[in-house]
C-alpha cells in the first residue's frame, strides 16, 4: 500500500512539473516587449526585458559579447521574437526558459529529449504519410510513416514543429513540455487539372497565360501502355512525330518531335535542331532516356508550347518544353512495384485479293504457258490440276506471316531517407514482329 501512494505521488509530483513547464513556456511565449533604442549595449538590451517581463537570465556561455551595440525596435511583441533576433543557433548561443529564469548556453551543450506525434489530415482525420516534421532553424528533419506517426530528438531550446507535404498546407504548431503531439493538416483544394507544372514551380492555371496541354497518365495509357511519345503525340494538338526514313525499320532509331513547327534545317540525321526541351523531376534529359521512362512511374506530363516557356527555361525553350512528373515516394519504407502488360499483333491479308491455285493455272494455261503437244507440258498441266482437284492450296502471303505479339515486364524498387529519394526500375520488353525471324 505504502508502494503504491510513493508511486502516485511521484507521478503527481511529474505531473505537476510538466504542467509548469508548459504554463511556463506559453506565459513566455505571451509576453509583450516594447523597446526601441540606438546603439545600445547587448548588457542594456537585457537589463531592459528583465524589468519589463520580470525574468532573469544565466550565463553559461562565453562566446556572448555584452559590449556588442544593438538597435532594438519592437513595439507589442512576443519576448521570444525579441530573443530570436539576437540570439540563435548560427551564432553558436541558444537560449532556454527553466522557471522564471532564461539561461543562454553553447548549442552543443543543450539537452535533448525525445518528442513522439501523429500527423492527421484535418477533413478525414485519417494519418498523412511522408510528410517532412522538421525544428525550425534546426537541420533536425524526420518523415512520418504509413501511420502517420513520427518520434525525434530535439534539443530543449527547439520552439516550433514544422510540417509540410504536397496537398496540404504547411503547419506550425509550438512546443511545449509535452512528449506527445497530435497535428492535423489542412488539405489544398487545388486539383491536378488546376495548376500547370513547369518544372521549376507550379502555377494556377488560371493565372498561367502560356499555352499548355497537360496529361493524366490514364489518359496517356488509354492511347498506349508502351509508347510514351506516341502516346503524348496522339493527345498533343499540333505536336507530331517525324520519321527519318533512312534508317528504315531500325528499332534502335527514334523520331523526331516537333511541338512549335519546323524552325531550322539540319543536313544530318543525327541532330534534331526541333526537337523541345524535355524535364523530368525538374532536371534536363535526352529523348532517348525519355523513350526508356516506365509508363507506369509517370504521374503527369505538361506539355508547354509557346514562347512562353523561355521566361522559365531561356533561348532553350523555344521549340517547346515538355514537363514530366513521376509519382512521388511518400514514405520511408522501400516499396516494390510489378507490372505486366502485353499486346498481339494479327496480320489482316483481307484486302488482296490473289488467285487461288485453280485460278492461277487456268490463267496459266490462257497465258500460254502450256503446249499441249508437247508430252512434258501436257504431263505437268494435268498433275498440277489433279492436285488442284483434291483441295491443295498454298496461301503464298501468310508463309512467312505469324501472330506477333509484345510483353513488357516492369519491376520497380523505391523509397526514401531523411534527405534522398531512390529509385530502380528494371524494363524488359519482347517484341515478335508479324513477320517471320523479325
Amino acid at each position: 500500500m505504502n508502494t503504491l501512494l510513493k508511486n502516485v505521488h511521484k507521478k503527481c509530483v511529474v505531473g505537476i512539473l510538466l504542467c509548469y513547464g508548459m504554463l511556463q513556456f506559453g506565459y513566455s511565449q505571451t509576453q509583450q516587449v516594447n523597446i526601441e533604442a540606438k546603439d545600445i549595449t547587448l548588457n542594456q538590451l537585457l537589463s531592459e526585458i528583465r524589468k519589463q517581463t520580470g525574468f532573469d537570465f544565466v550565463f553559461t556561455s562565453s562566446k556572448l559579447n555584452f559590449n556588442r551595440q544593438v538597435s532594438p525596435k519592437f513595439k507589442d511583441v512576443p519576448l521570444t521574437t525579441v530573443l530570436n533576433s539576437f540570439f540563435n543557433a548560427n551564432e553558436g548561443v541558444v537560449y532556454v526558459f527553466r522557471n522564471k529564469t532564461i539561461v543562454f548556453m553553447d548549442e552543443d551543450k543543450a539537452e535533448y529529449r525525445t518528442i513522439q506525434g501523429r500527423i492527421l489530415s484535418k477533413s478525414t482525420q485519417q494519418p498523412v504519410p511522408g510528410a517532412t516534421v522538421s525544428i525550425r532553424d534546426n537541420k533536425i528533419t524526420t518523415r512520418s510513416d504509413a501511420k502517420g506517426a513520427f518520434s525525434m530528438r530535439i534539443p530543449e531550446y527547439a520552439q516550433v514543429i514544422e510540417v509540410r507535404i504536397l496537398g496540404y498546407e504547411p503547419e506550425n504548431t509550438p512546443l511545449t513540455g509535452s512528449p506527445q503531439y497530435t497535428i492535423s493538416l489542412d488539405e489544398k483544394t487545388e486539383g491536378i487539372n488546376e495548376v500547370v507544372v513547369t518544372g521549376m514551380f507550379t502555377k494556377n492555371k488560371e493565372s498561367f497565360t502560356g499555352s499548355v496541354k497537360s496529361l493524366t497518365i490514364d489518359e496517356i495509357k488509354s492511347v498506349s501502355n508502351t509508347n510514351l511519345i506516341a502516346a503524348i503525340s496522339m493527345l498533343t494538338p499540333g505536336m507530331r512525330l517525324v520519321e527519318n526514313n533512312k534508317n528504315g525499320s531500325s528499332p534502335n532509331s527514334l523520331p523526331e518531335i516537333v511541338v512549335r513547327g519546323n524552325s531550322s534545317l539540319s543536313q544530318s540525321s543525327e541532330t534534331t535542331p526541333n526537337q523541345p526541351l524535355i524535364i523530368l523531376d525538374g532536371i534536363e534529359i535526352t529523348l532517348r532516356d525519355l523513350y526508356d521512362i516506365d509508363i507506369n512511374e509517370i504521374e503527369r506530363v505538361d506539355i508547354l508550347k509557346d514562347a512562353s516557356a523561355s521566361a522559365v527555361y531561356g533561348e532553350r525553350a523555344a521549340n517547346g518544353v515538355i514537363v514530366i512528373e513521376r509519382k512521388r515516394v511518400t514514405n520511408d519504407k522501400i516499396r516494390l512495384s510489378y507490372s505486366l502488360d502485353g499486346s498481339i499483333d494479327i496480320p489482316d491479308l483481307s484486302s488482296y485479293n490473289y488467285l487461288h491455285a485453280g485460278e492461277k493455272l487456268e490463267f496459266e494455261r490462257l497465258a500460254g504457258l502450256y503446249n499441249f503437244e508437247l508430252l512434258g507440258d501436257l504431263e505437268d498441266y494435268n498433275r498440277k490440276k489433279l492436285l488442284i482437284s483434291k483441295g491443295i492450296d498454298t496461301d503464298w502471303m501468310s508463309r512467312p506471316l505469324r501472330t506477333g505479339f509484345n510483353l513488357g515486364n516492369s519491376l520497380g524498387f523505391s523509397g526514401r531517407s531523411n534527405t534522398v529519394t531512390y529509385r530502380l526500375n528494371l524494363n524488359s520488353r519482347t517484341t515478335n514482329g508479324v513477320m517471320k525471324e523479325d
